[in-house]
């Protein structure tokens, strides 16, 4: 469960950083990605570190072109789902490719699934030749560890679930704030 966690932690941050950078060029100055406002920290980033990293170690047996392929499927999928499920229980939607082409009810767009493929891709063969080192390191974790994940864990998740009910009140407040400011530049 540590391996996991820490997994988690760290493509959290990782893919922070990324939409951070990438919206921010796009918009020519700083955009903080996320759901927690000032903590550098995407939960849809941490759970696709863990597909990935699944994904990878179940399917090395087989060719590279239909791991990736897969693993790029897994995200999309992924991101749609967490997409939806932020839409219906959280009451928010905080990514929407609505107004691009080939998109699918906003949650995911043909440009962002192939961005997800190249990133595979690229992660892929960065850690394919170093995966049995990678795995060996995580699997000595996780043996070291098996006491304290039960307290990791429970520590993780409550953690999780401070943050996310003390900021969505702010973060639905500010949404509708955005929204009203929408529709009136729309109503002119």
């Amino acid at each position: 469960m540590t391996v996991y966690i820490m997994l988690f932690l760290l493509f959290s941050f990782v893919g922070w950083f990324i939409d951070t950078a990438y919206s921010s060029i796009i918009a020519k100055r700083f955009i903080p990605s996320g759901y927690y406002k000032n903590l550098p920290f995407c939960p849809i980033y941490g759970f696709g570190g863990i597909v990935i990293y699944q994904s990878f170690s179940e399917l090395r047996e087989y060719n590279s072109i239909i791991i990736i392929l897969l693993t790029a499927f897994l995200i999309i999928l992924l991101e749609y789902i967490g997409g939806v499920f932020c839409e219906k229980v959280l009451d928010e939607k905080l990514w929407d490719y609505s107004d691009m082409k080939f998109n699918l009810h906003g949650h995911i767009s043909l440009l962002h699934s192939f961005y997800w493929f190249v990133l595979i891709t690229i992660l892929y063969y960065l850690t394919s030749p170093y995966f049995n080192s990678i795995n060996s390191f995580l699997k000595e974790i996780r043996t070291r560890s098996i006491p304290y994940d039960l307290y990791i864990s429970l520590f993780f998740v409550v953690t999780v679930f401070i943050l996310t009910t003390k900021t969505k009140d702010e973060r639905l407040k500010n949404l509708r704030k955005k929204i009203s400011i929408k529709s009136k530049i729309l109503s002119i």
